[in-house]
């Protein structure tokens, strides 16, 4: 029962990931891109601000969004979403063009 339900969570978070992907008409491989230089930052704080730059020039984050110093939870956060997106082209759920 309990794998079921996450089950049905998870495609609920694909479905939020695809929707945001669509909407904002960033390309599935920046996102993808943006979730490893999350996780690469979450290992290494100095790699931080280079993710904040690119977050922001690519249109996935405001500077609003991105603070200056670290944040391990937007990091988590956008390491789950260039995960989800990697999913979603492996499928073929999301186009990578």
């Amino acid at each position: 029962m309990a794998e079921a339900n996450q089950q049905q969570q998870l495609q609920q978070a694909k479905m939020s990931v695809k929707q945001f992907i669509e909407a904002s008409q960033i390309k599935p491989q920046t996102i993808v891109q943006l979730g490893d230089m999350a996780e690469a930052a979450l290992k290494d704080k100095a790699l931080y601000q280079v993710f904040r730059e690119q977050a922001m020039k690519s249109g996935a984050a405001d500077e609003e969004d991105v603070p200056e110093k670290p944040n391990p939870h937007l990091l988590a956060s956008f390491v789950a979403i260039g995960k989800l997106a990697s999913q979603l082209m492996q499928t073929g759920e999301l186009a990578g063009a």
